[in-house]
């Protein structure tokens, strides 16, 4: 019989990782982590706890163990370090929200695969729905928590200008965290979050439990269409937002100075395409971006300064943000006037 030239195994292994993925967010929803969170238990134990059949659960553990999710000790199991830290819902990094939205998001990439793959599927009027719900807006805020929004808050908070800023600008600010923690470091600054006009509704519900609604406010806007005030703003500031103007970048940059004041500050955020990224983590990434109505997820420094060089800006400085610093801080400053 004629024997394959390649190894299939590589490609199996694929679909049995997706099993892995999958038991480890059915996991999250069980609160089997948080159940593990503590001294080791058997798996007759943890099975009483959570009213399952022994025989599956135990394999399960097996499956988690070789994944490096769990501990095994001759005691019983156990959580490793990073699932107590990111996958027990009482740690103040906990991922589950921001796990639930990604699914979503993987979902909904393959969902209508051909259609989309064809231009034939309004992907984009889909995706900006998703950014006013509120368990996508934590899950959002979740993995900020991770290194990205501490990272930012220092960039900003470390200007020369900052301490002198009084109103802010936080496009595409969602959840509000990246404003929320700028308006802590500067007691005098206040802000506005502009996004789409369901997106700030749902931001002001969670602006005002925070106790920022005195000092931030948000505003319903496409700026797509609609242009931002002109010499307004000391701060600019842009998360994950830009990739979403891809198609007129430089239209953009041009409307953001317009927005500041002389001197005025405007700072990025976003995936960097030149860090370390695992390969296959990035493209994985930009699929999904693409597959859900965008032109892209990574933005190059060079592509940033072309775009708001042509526009006037000047003082371009970078540097690396969030886990695995594959996230790109980018400002730029408007010039005084002569």
């Amino acid at each position: 019989m004629e024997q394959p030239k390649n190894d299939f195994a590589p490609i199996e292994n694929l679909a049995l990782q997706s099993t892995v993925h999958n038991a480890v967010l059915e996991s999250v929803r069980l609160g089997l982590f948080d159940a593990l969170e503590g001294p080791p238990k058997s798996a007759a134990a943890l099975a009483r706890d959570l009213g399952l059949n022994e025989h599956p659960l135990t394999a399960l553990l097996n499956m988690l163990a070789a994944a490096g999710m769990l501990e095994k000790r001759p005691e019983g199991w156990t959580n490793a370090a990073p699932t107590s830290e990111f996958l027990v819902s009482t740690s103040p990094f906990y991922q589950g929200l921001f796990l639930e939205m990604r699914n979503a998001f993987a979902e909904a990439a393959t969902k209508d695969f051909e259609r989309r793959l064809k231009g034939q599927f309004d992907s984009r009027s889909e995706t900006d729905h998703s950014w006013a719900l509120e368990d996508g807006m934590e899950g959002t805020a979740q993995h900020a928590r991770l290194g990205a929004l501490q990272d930012t808050a220092d960039f900003v908070s470390a200007m020369p200008e900052f301490g002198s800023m009084r109103l802010m600008c936080d496009i595409g600010g969602n959840h509000g965290e990246y404003s929320m923690a700028l308006l802590e470091r500067n007691r005098e600054l206040c802000g506005e979050i502009i996004d789409l006009p369901e997106v700030a509704e749902t931001s002001k519900t969670r602006i005002a439990a925070r106790g920022f609604a005195d000092r931030l406010r948000t505003v319903g806007a496409d700026l797509r269409s609609q242009p931002l005030a002109t010499e307004k703003y000391d701060l600019i500031f842009a998360s994950h937002v830009l990739y979403a103007f891809l198609d007129d970048l430089e239209g953009v940059a041009a409307g953001i100075h317009n927005a500041l004041k002389p001197g005025g500050l405007f700072v990025a955020h976003h995936q960097d395409p030149d860090a370390p990224h695992p390969p296959a983590a990035r493209e994985a990434l930009e699929f999904m971006t693409r597959m859900s109505g965008y032109a892209g997820h990574h933005l190059a420094r060079g592509t940033l300064e072309d775009a708001f060089g042509g526009a006037g800006f000047i003082d371009f400085c970078t540097a690396p943000a969030g886990g695995g610093r594959t996230g790109l801080l980018f400002c730029a400053k408007r010039k005084q006037n002569a």
